[in-house]
């Protein structure tokens, strides 16, 4: 039975099931993490490897609970708000490295949420698997989990993250696409309504040299520096802490 002073939170796991975990209502993210881990029977030594993604129905991203939020607080705060329905969803962490990775596929619990968090992304095509469809199409299965991982990790764009098209300081008549994977990151040019253009620009994150997001949000701004050449991009983005939390995983990996 639930104490007192707990209450039941569903969370979507990646093969879109839910479970029903009980926490404190006083809980932080952390907490509600270590939960699904306790019932899913991943050990909690990983836990810090996965993240609880909030999204709200409507919203073009989910994006991942801040450490200093709280489940339950966030649940009621919708509530009272009456506004569209918020849901948690239990995932590995955004550009994990392939070190980590390696870890959690140790487990094999953990690696089940990784396998069909990687069979969402591919039937999503968030990765490009050109040359390895016949090759996933045959380890994606039960029994043969780490092997469809190991394959699709060597896809372009494996646990990237794509940004919503947004506008960016360098391009006066058009929006842009952030993707960041562990390789690079790209500005892919586009229409004010989202539309792909042939414009694409790497940076390699060797060259970072600062990023930072406005303190009321809104804008975020990466500095590129090669040689003598330094260029600020600026891009005005509801999801800019999101995208400074991307960066800061990668550079402190």
């Amino acid at each position: 039975d639930s104490a007192p002073d707990n209450a039941d939170v569903k969370v979507t796991l990646p093969n879109k099931t839910v479970v029903c975990v009980n926490i404190p209502t006083e809980a932080y993210v952390k907490d509600l993490v270590e939960a699904v881990c306790a019932k899913l029977g991943i050990s909690l030594d990983l836990a810090p490897h996965f993240t609880i993604y909030k999204g709200v129905t409507g919203e073009e991203m989910a994006v991942p609970c801040l450490p200093s939020e709280k489940p339950l607080e966030l649940l009621v705060e919708n509530h009272n708000a009456n506004s569209r329905k918020l849901t948690f969803a239990f995932t590995r962490d955004p550009l994990l490295s392939r070190d980590r990775e390696r870890v959690i596929m140790a487990d094999t619990a953990a690696l089940d949420i990784l396998y069909h968090q990687t069979v969402a992304d591919h039937a999503a095509g968030r990765f490009d698997c050109t040359g390895k469809e016949i090759e996933l199409k045959r380890k994606q299965h039960v029994t043969t989990q780490e092997e469809f991982v190991r394959v699709a990790q060597g896809c372009e764009g494996y646990g990237s993250v794509t940004f919503p098209h947004c506008p960016c300081d360098s391009r006066k008549d058009g929006h842009v696409i952030l993707i960041l994977s562990r390789d690079h990151i790209t500005i892919q040019a586009c229409s004010r309504d989202g539309e792909r253009q042939d414009q694409v620009k790497r940076f390699a994150w060797a060259h970072i040299t600062e990023h930072s997001v406005t303190e009321e949000g809104g804008e975020f701004s990466f500095t590129v520096t090669k040689g003598t050449s330094v260029r600020k991009i600026v891009l005005t983005s509801r999801y800019s802490s999101f995208m400074d939390h991307c960066f800061q995983l990668v550079l402190d990996t």
